[in-house]
């Protein structure tokens, strides 16, 4: 203990260093200031440097919550594609054509008389998980061949009519439409048939990458159902 004693008294005696405790000499100083000037202009952070970091702040926290997912739209409706039906149509010679102009040829109304259709008819269901009720808006499906996309937009009530009176031979897949601006109450489940026509043969639809169904509401997310 004396000796112990002995060498603490010597550590303590007027000439033993004194530790500095001071603030950072002038060179520490400006060495961090130029780092952050690197970043920002020096009379600009020193003007606006706490609204600089409150922007950098809010700015991170976007990015944070974008990528998280935290600031999505949140889905309107479910849905699914029960039963998708293809109908080739081959051109067909009318020799009545010239003599009576207004005889309808055949496939959907618009499409070349003399060209090959593929028409899609899908039995699809689409229901309401959101609180308000859902208006469709419209219908319409994406086709995706190996070289090139095509849009279709969903046949009307007195098209599909037309389809159907023409080939009697799709009755087993005739239902009731799903239409533009029908009200799915929430919780409730729609379900109808949506036609879609392409022109194109039965061997490039046979070749399709993708087909998907979009149905569109006049409030939030559109649906999009994926088919085979």
């Amino acid at each position: 203990m004396a000796l112990r004693a002995r060498m603490l008294a010597a550590m303590n005696t007027p000439s033993s260093p004194t530790p500095n405790f001071s603030e950072p000499d002038s060179a520490s100083a400006d060495s961090f200031r130029s780092r952050v000037c690197r970043l920002l202009p020096c009379p600009l952070l020193q003007e606006y440097g706490l609204p600089i970091l409150i922007a950098l702040a809010i700015t991170s926290i976007g990015m944070v919550l974008f990528y998280t997912g935290v600031g999505s739209v949140a889905p309107v409706a479910s849905g699914s594609v029960v039963r998708l039906t293809m109908y080739p149509i081959h051109p067909v010679f009318n020799p009545n054509a010239d003599s009576d102009p207004g005889t309808p040829g055949p496939g959907m109304p618009g499409a070349p008389l003399d060209q090959d259709q593929v028409i899609v008819l899908g039995q699809v269901q689409v229901k309401n998980i959101s609180k308000a009720p859902l208006d469709i808006f419209d219908l319409s499906a994406q086709l995706t061949l190996p070289q090139e996309q095509q849009s279709s937009l969903g046949a009307s009530p007195t098209d599909i009519d037309r389809l159907f009176q023409g080939f009697p031979d799709l009755a087993s897949v005739r239902m009731q439409p799903l239409l533009r601006h029908q009200v799915i109450p929430p919780g409730q489940t729609a379900e109808g048939l949506v036609v879609f026509n392409y022109p194109i043969t039965q061997q490039q639809w046979k070749l399709r990458r993708k087909f998907q169904i979009t149905v569109s509401f006049d409030k939030g997310s559109s649906l999009v159902l994926h088919a085979h």
